[in-house]
């Protein structure tokens, strides 16, 4: 006798044997026991989740000698019809495969045969698999006879994709969709046909084959068939890792720690020490990405995280990430999806994956916009508190008395060199001034390479175009300078921003319109509170999100 696979072996034969499925299992139930049975169905979702075998329980339901209200299908297929069924020779349950049969012809033949009454069961049921695979005309030749079938037959139509079935046919269904399982459904599974197998592993494998399966059942017994047909009896969790080419989660854990750790230079040491293993590059990337997404998840939401996995695995993430803002992470995040489909696409996949790992252990950490916030309030308040004191505004006026004007011919020879060490005490004095005065606006002077009295002309003179350039460029900026240099200077002056001998603009008491923005500069760079937020915190923009 031949050997059968153990997804065939340990198929369900009753509702309560389905997994993972059971509002629907419970509705069809009730359906059938109540006899309120559509007579079309259809069954979607991913593979191997049990939408043929829930179709043939189906079967049986409706045409089994033992049941009852209770128990519509016969356990351990005590009866003939759903011994016949279990084994494909029932006479009156016909599987289809769509995939095979997709013509008219195909469908002809079963519109044919629909109006004869069931040989010996009491319901003709036609299972087609794959259905999606039906051509149009096929779809088109069965619409009616499934709008209005005889009294004694039921379609069940099972698909992986629905969306590839005509909305009329839709529409003469009752459709059910079929979720993958969950990690511990699949786990719990495995376990119990292990005990009854006499196959020895242990917890770590069987979470390792759990999480391979990605929620379908079929796919992980068959994993544990050829895990069986490799070692026997007995499986242990290095050997699982080796056959099937997956990366441990310990290695990973390490890997994503030297990563947050911004610690290139191990993360890259401990990259090399996978990649000898054999195990696929777009694999590494794509374990990256998973866990730097749990590891996002679990920093917002803690234990309750909605993750396939266990409660040791998610106590080891919170703790990897505990000094890690959601910022970060999510910024990992946002680097890990874009460098891995480079990975992917990559015909230098190693040297890619190397890629993708120094940019994200090298990644600047971020600062909560909150944060900013209020280191501003507070440094706005402190400062606020130091220039209400009387003793230090009558020092700090007695220190900041302007120094004798100089004529408008040496002021400008002065501008000529920059680097003159008068000027820069004059600037000085002025940019503390101000300071002392409006704090954000002082930070942006300070920033000049040069402030020049020009007789009725106040010169802040710029090397390079800045945001501080760009910020004192303002109307409200030129408006707070020229009332401030009038009380500092003792006398109405007019203000001129300008780059080193190129004449910006000129404004002051009486002047014109606002100066216009450069036409390229980007939104969140000419915002007012961007700016202070880098001046104060010597920041820089990583990435514009939007407003």
């Amino acid at each position: 006798m031949s050997y059968l696979v153990l997804a065939r072996k340990w198929r369900p034969k009753t509702f309560e044997d389905v997994i993972g499925q059971q509002y629907i299992t419970r509705t069809l139930k009730n359906a059938i026991t109540s006899e309120k049975l559509a007579h079309a169905l259809i069954f979607s979702g991913p593979r191997g989740v049990g939408k043929t075998t829930t179709a043939r329980i189906v079967a049986k339901a409706l045409n089994c000698e033992k049941s009852d209200r209770e128990t519509p299908v016969c356990i351990d297929n005590f009866c003939s019809f759903c011994s016949e069924i279990s084994e494909g020779i029932s006479i009156d349950v016909q599987e289809i495969d769509a995939a095979s049969h997709t013509g008219v012809n195909d469908v002809r033949e079963i519109i044919e045969n629909v109006k004869y009454l069931p040989s010996s069961a009491k319901t003709k049921v036609y299972i087609i698999d794959e259905a999606h695979m039906l051509s149009q005309a096929a779809f088109n030749a069965l619409l009616k006879t499934l709008e209005e079938p005889p009294g004694h037959v039921l379609f069940i139509l099972a698909t992986t994709e629905p969306h590839k079935i005509p909305a009329t046919i839709q529409s003469r269904c009752q459709r059910y969709d079929f979720l993958k399982l969950s990690l511990n459904e699949i786990k719990d599974r495995l376990e119990a046909i292990s005990k009854i197998e006499g196959i020895e592993t242990d917890q770590e494998t069987l979470i390792s084959i759990s999480k391979e399966a990605d929620g379908s059942i079929r796919d992980a017994l068959s994993i544990f068939d050829q895990l069986i047909a490799t070692f026997g009896s007995k499986i242990n969790y290095s050997d699982t890792l080796d056959v099937l080419g997956l990366l441990d989660k310990t290695e990973l854990q390490e890997l994503v720690k030297n990563i947050i750790g911004k610690n290139p230079k191990s993360s890259i040491e401990k990259l090399n020490g996978i990649t000898t293993r054999g195990i696929s590059h777009s694999r590494i990337a794509d374990d990256l990405v998973t866990m730097i997404r749990n590891s996002l998840l679990i920093k917002i939401c803690g234990q309750e995280a909605e993750l396939d996995l266990t409660d040791d695995d998610i106590g080891t993430i919170k703790d990897l990430v505990s000094g890690k803002s959601v910022e970060d992470l999510e910024l990992l995040f946002s680097l890990a999806i874009e460098n891995a489909e480079n990975v992917h696409k990559s015909s230098f996949p190693e040297l890619s994956l190397e890629s993708m790992v120094i940019k994200l252990a090298t990644t600047d950490t971020t600062v909560p916009i909150n944060d900013i916030i209020g280191r501003i309030e507070n440094l706005s308040k402190n400062l606020g508190k130091i220039t209400q004191d009387t003793d230090y505004k009558e020092e700090l006026n007695e220190n900041l008395k302007p120094e004798p004007q100089k004529k408008p011919s040496e002021a400008g020879k002065v501008v000529n060199n920059i680097e003159n060490e008068e000027i820069k005490v004059e600037s000085g004095k002025f940019s503390s001034f101000v300071k002392s005065k409006n704090t954000i606006l002082g930070l942006h002077l300070e920033k000049a390479d040069a402030i020049v009295d020009e007789d009725k002309i106040l010169k802040i003179v710029f090397e390079d175009s800045t945001i501080n350039y760009e910020y004192l460029k303002k109307r409200i900026s030129i408006d707070s300078i020229t009332s401030l240099a009038g009380e500092f200077y003792d006398k109405a002056m007019k203000i001129r921003v300008e780059l080193k001998n190129i004449k910006e603009q000129e404004l002051g008491t009486g002047s014109g319109s606002e100066p216009s923005e450069q036409a390229d500069r980007n939104k969140t760079v000419d915002d007012p509170v961007v700016n202070d937020a880098i001046n104060i915190f010597d920041g820089k923009i990583l990435k514009n999100k939007g407003r």
